[in-house]
């Protein structure tokens, strides 16, 4: 029984010790992770899936995009994938 308190006591100190202290969410080191710069860089891009209810595989399927250098200036470019309706109507 001792040895399950001290158990809960050094699990409850660590726990303690972890919380605060550190860098927002998001920032590391005091530095932002991502920074959204979509709009100064003329990237304007919203999604359609084609919905129709109908549940089709690519209606029920995430979005897809990727990030590649396309002519090799040494800057990513973007590459964004557009969906259609797919019901004929």
């Amino acid at each position: 029984m001792a040895t399950l308190r001290l158990l809960l006591a050094a699990v409850a100190a660590l726990g303690l010790a972890g919380c605060g202290g550190g860098p927002a969410e998001g920032e590391v080191q005091g530095r932002a992770l991502f920074v959204d710069r979509a709009a100064e860089t003329g990237l304007n891009f919203t999604h359609f899936n084609g919905s129709t209810g109908k549940l089709y595989y690519s209606e029920i399927m995430g979005a897809g995009g990727a990030l590649f250098d396309v002519d090799n200036d040494g800057d990513l470019d973007v590459f964004l994938v557009q969906g259609r309706s797919l019901d004929p109507a």
